[in-house]
């Protein structure tokens, strides 16, 4: 059995012990390819001029690096600057030093739900830091 057989049952593991809405997201169709998907991302998402645009993650070594080599497999321009990359979790982690930590009300493990949710997050603690120190100012 090749290594990566192991971890695509892991994966499938994984999964089974989810909530079943979000194992549902799995199977539902129909599905835009990944080239469709990721002009979609660039047409409707990315505002033009993108040098000011940060891309906000959960972690810099595992989602963007996946969407970034899918922009690159489908030859499409990789609309943020490597260096404007960031880290929600040191964001939350600054936050939740200072008492402010957003509560989840939405499903886990639903990429859109994920994504909406850990956009409010950054959009919130940022947003209560910046008119903090706004103010201090």
């Amino acid at each position: 059995m090749k290594p990566s057989a192991f971890a695509e049952v892991d994966t499938a593991l994984w999964w089974l012990r989810q909530d079943a809405q979000a194992r549902a997201e799995l199977i539902i169709e129909p599905r835009s390819s990944a080239r469709d998907a990721l002009n979609d991302i660039n047409a409707s998402q990315i505002p033009a001029g993108r040098k000011h645009l940060n891309i906000w993650c959960k972690g810099g070594n595992f989602d963007v690096v996946i969407i970034s080599a899918a922009f690159e497999r489908h030859g499409l321009p990789i609309p943020w600057h490597y260096w404007r990359v960031r880290d929600m979790r040191t964001l939350q982690c600054l936050a939740q030093a200072t008492g402010c930590s957003p509560a989840r009300q939405t499903l886990k493990h639903h990429s859109l739900e994920d994504a909406c949710y850990q956009a409010q997050v950054v959009a919130e603690i940022w947003q209560r830091h910046s008119d903090a120190f706004i103010e201090h100012c």
